[in-house]
C-alpha cells in the first residue's frame, strides 16, 4: 500500500534531508545476505559434527526483525548460536532462546546469554562455539572467491564457489536518484568496503555522504547521523526511509531528542517494521522518489 501523511506532503515543501536505508530499500539483498548466513550456520555444525536444522530463512527473517540485529553477521551468530545450544544439556526452541536474549540485540546480548546459562550448558557452549569463526564463514560465503579478500581482508575458503552478493541487485531507479536536488544521504550497517561493489557494478548514485556502520561509524539505532546532517545543513526537517525496526527507531529517538525539527519515517513494505498510522508506506522506494520529484 502507498500511503503519504500529510506531515510528510509539508515536509517535502521546505528544506530537508533524506536517509536512505540500503539493503532491501535501495538493494534487493533478500537472496544475498539471508543465504550466506544459513550457509555459514549449516557449515559450523558441519564442523561441529552436528545436524543443523530446518526453516532456516524464516528464522533468519525473525532475527532480522528484532531490535538490534541490523548486522547481518550478527545475525550468522545468533542463528547457528541456536542451532548449537539445542544438542547441549539445555537445550531451548526458537521462541524460548528469542525470548530470553531479551530487546537489547547484537552480540552484546549474545554474549551476555551464553554467560547467564547453568554451569553444564555454559562450558558446553563455550568448548565449542567460535564466534569469530561463524562470522568468517558469513562473509566468506557473501564476497565469495572473488570479492571476500577485497572486502573482509580474507580470501574466501576453498569449499566456498560463488559469493551470495552475486545475487543483488538494485531496487531504486538511479536516474530518479540522480534528479533529487536536495541532500540525501545513506545509513547502513554495511562497511565502506562493501558499498563499493554496488557503486561500481550497479551503477548506484554516490550520496552526499555515507554513514557505515560497519566501518565503525555509528550504529542503528543511533539518530546522530540525522542530528549532524540537519545542523550541517539547517534542514527544517529530516525524512528516513527503511524497512525494519531499527530504521523506525532511528527517527523516534531522533523526535525525542529534537522535537523542534520535523521528522518523518517512510516504511518500505516487506521489512520488520510493522504498519504505523503515524508513518509513510511505499511498496517500493521509486514510489516516494516520485513524490519528491513530483511535489519537491
Amino acid at each position: 500500500m502507498v500511503y503519504f501523511t500529510q506531515a510528510l506532503r509539508n515536509m517535502v515543501k521546505k528544506a530537508y534531508a533524506v536517509f536512505f536505508d540500503v539493503d532491501d530499500v535501495l538493494v534487493d539483498a533478500t537472496r544475498s545476505y539471508p543465504q550466506s548466513i544459513i550457509k555459514a550456520a549449516d557449515r559450523y555444525m558441519e564442523e561441529q559434527h552436528l545436524e543443523g536444522g530446518n526453516r532456516l530463512l524464516e528464522k533468519v527473517k525473525i532475527i532480522k526483525e528484532r531490535p538490534g540485529f541490523n548486522d547481518d553477521w550478527d545475525t550468522a551468530e545468533a542463528l547457528t548460536l541456536f542451532l548449537l545450544q539445542r544438542k547441549g544439556p539445555s537445550p531451548r526452541s526458537f521462541s524460548q532462546f528469542l525470548d530470553e536474549l531479551g530487546d537489547m540485540g547484537g552480540r552484546q546480548a549474545l554474549e551476555a546469554w551464553v554467560a547467564r546459562q547453568k554451569a553444564d550448558q555454559k562450558n558446553w557452549l563455550m568448548a565449542r562455539y567460535e564466534s569469530e569463526r561463524v562470522r568468517q564463514l558469513a562473509m566468506a560465503f557473501y564476497g565469495g572467491p572473488s570479492y571476500c579478500e577485497r572486502l573482509f581482508g580474507f580470501k574466501a575458503f576453498d569449499f566456498v564457489e560463488e559469493g551470495t552478493m552475486n545475487e543483488e541487485s538494485l531496487l531504486v531507479d538511479p536516474e530518479r536518484l540522480e534528479g533529487l536536488r536536495i541532500p540525501w544521504f545513506i545509513y547502513t550497517g554495511r562497511s565502506r568496503l562493501e558499498m563499493e561493489p554496488l557503486f561500481e557494478r550497479m551503477n548506484l548514485t554516490k550520496p552526499w555522504r555515507l554513514f557505515c556502520s560497519g566501518s565503525g561509524g555509528p550504529v542503528k539505532p543511533d539518530p546522530s547521523p540525522l542530528v549532524e546532517v540537519t545542523n550541517k545543513n539547517n534542514a527544517q526537517g529530516v525524512i528516513l526511509v527503511g524497512d525494519n525496526l531499527d530504521d523506525r527507531e532511528i527517527v523516534l529517538r531522533f523526535r525525542q531528542e529534537h522535537p523542534d525539527i520535523s521528522s518523518a519515517f517512510v516504511r518500505v513494505e516487506g521489512g520488520g517494521a510493522p504498519e504505523n498510522i503515524e508513518d509513510s508506506s511505499v511498496e517500493n522506494v521509486n514510489q516516494f522518489l516520485d513524490l519528491i520529484l513530483k511535489e519537491g
